[in-house]
């Protein structure tokens, strides 16, 4: 643990203590449940609303634009696999992704680099709190748990969206519509989306609190810290899911 508060704050280290302290969770008693749950409401409960937007703008504008083109080629069916892929497979998760970062992920960066500037963190050390186990660990925890919630959720809201604006060009009753997009729909599907999500999550949560722990002594490496949390958050995003995308296509299909 030197190494997290010592000048050379090094990734391999902190994740090193993360895994750890995660692989143990159930005899560390320094996990506060207090910052977990506030990390669960902040990351997923507070978000709903915006998701719930979101997945609706989104499955809507796909069905408008799909619609009248399948039609003409003689493929309306594949209005479902495309809702599928939407909402559940490919697009939903990353664009969660990308908002979790730009909300909870940079929160989370101030926040714990705010605590470095005014030594609270300092503070736990002296008492004998493990600042990982106390003030990341739920954090991370609480990302992932969040992820995964945000993503089932956004997936019933685009569903429910795609049938309403279906209904506007081509009036059926939704156990029809459920059905075809049941048929649409693979269990490797859901299990990618929830996967995709998760290790978003992780990623995120773990990159920006890296570099929120690794601010120094200034208040003003604090927004340098961000920036740079966002553009390595960025890029771990588009790598899980590009290689999730290359797994899907070319091992599962």
């Amino acid at each position: 643990m030197k190494s997290l508060f010592g000048p050379k704050l090094t990734f391999k280290d902190y994740f090193a203590d993360i895994l750890f302290d995660l692989i143990n969770i159930r005899e560390n008693k320094n996990v506060s449940q207090s910052v977990l749950i506030n990390q669960i409401f902040f990351t997923g409960y507070e978000a709903f609303n915006v998701m719930a937007i979101i997945s609706l703008l989104l499955c809507a504008a796909i069905i408008l634009q799909g619609h009248a083109v399948l039609v003409e080629l003689g493929q309306k069916n594949l209005i479902y696999t495309i809702l599928a892929s939407t909402a559940v497979r490919d697009i939903g998760p990353l664009i969660i992704s990308f908002f979790i970062l730009a909300r909870s992920g940079i929160a989370i960066s101030t926040e714990l680099g705010n605590m470095k500037v005014n030594k609270e963190i300092d503070a736990l050390k002296a008492l004998g709190i493990s600042p990982i186990s106390y003030i990341v660990t739920p954090r991370i925890i609480g990302m992932v748990l969040s992820m995964a919630v945000l993503a089932i959720y956004f997936s019933i809201i685009g569903v429910f969206g795609g049938y309403i604006v279906s209904n506007v060009f081509n009036p059926l009753p939704f156990s029809e519509f459920f059905d075809n997009f049941i048929k649409a729909l693979s269990m490797w599907d859901l299990a990618f989306m929830i996967l995709k999500t998760c290790i978003s999550g992780f990623a995120i949560a773990v990159i920006c609190s890296f570099h929120g722990m690794g601010v120094q002594r200034s208040i003003t490496e604090v927004p340098q810290r961000n920036i740079t949390a966002v553009a390595h958050s960025i890029f771990a995003i588009l790598i899980i899911h590009t290689l999730a995308i290359i797994v899907h296509y070319t091992i599962i299909r």
